[in-house]
C-alpha cells in the first residue's frame, strides 16, 4: 500500500526562517488555596497499580473541583517504577520536585499535561481548571500501569 511518496526537486535550498528575538512567556499560575495529594503505588497483588490505594473504577468520581479553581497537586511515586502522570481536560505548571532528581528542569517551565515522576520522587504542580466542565481521567501514561488500575476520574463541576 503506497501511503507517501517523497520527491526531491532540483533547485536552490530554501532558507529557514530566523528565530524570534524573544521567546513567549508563560504567566505563572497562583493557587486558589486547595491542595490535593496523589500517591502512585505498585504492588505484587492482583490490583498491581494504584492511585491513593485504589484501582480505577469507571463509575466512580474520585475528585470534584469547581470550575475556575487553580489547585496545587502533589504526585508522589511510592514505587520503584517511573510514572509519567497525565491529566486530561486541562494543563498544569510544574513547580517543585523533591526526592528523586530533586530539581526542576528548564524545559518544565511551560504548560504541561504530562510530567514524569521518578521512583520515590514527589512532583508538585499548579493546575488550572478554567476551561471545561466534565469528567476527565488522571492516569499513569505507561499503558500497562494504566490498564492495571493506575487511573482515576476527576470531575470539574
Amino acid at each position: 500500500m503506497d501511503l507517501l511518496e517523497l520527491v526531491r526537486m532540483e533547485g536552490p535550498a530554501e532558507s529557514e526562517p530566523p528565530l524570534p528575538a524573544t521567546l513567549s512567556t508563560v504567566p505563572r499560575l497562583v493557587t486558589t488555596g486547595h491542595t490535593r495529594s496523589f500517591v502512585f503505588t505498585s504492588t505484587n497483588d492482583a490490583e498491581m497499580h494504584q492511585i491513593n490505594g485504589r484501582t480505577f473504577d469507571m463509575d466512580r468520581v474520585d475528585e470534584q473541583i469547581p470550575l475556575g479553581q487553580v489547585e496545587r497537586w502533589g504526585f508522589k511515586n511510592d514505587s520503584t517504577l517511573p510514572h509519567p502522570v497525565h491529566l486530561h481536560g486541562t494543563h498544569f505548571q510544574v513547580v517543585a520536585r523533591t526526592g528523586g532528581r530533586n530539581m526542576l528542569f528548564p524545559y518544565e517551565a511551560g504548560w504541561k499535561d504530562t510530567v514524569l515522576v521518578m521512583p520515590l520522587e514527589t512532583v508538585e504542580v499548579l493546575v488550572a481548571f478554567d476551561h471545561y466542565r466534565g469528567i476527565f481521567p488522571l492516569h499513569c501514561h505507561n499503558l500497562q500501569h494504566e490498564d492495571m488500575g493506575m487511573m482515576l476520574n476527576v470531575e470539574v463541576i
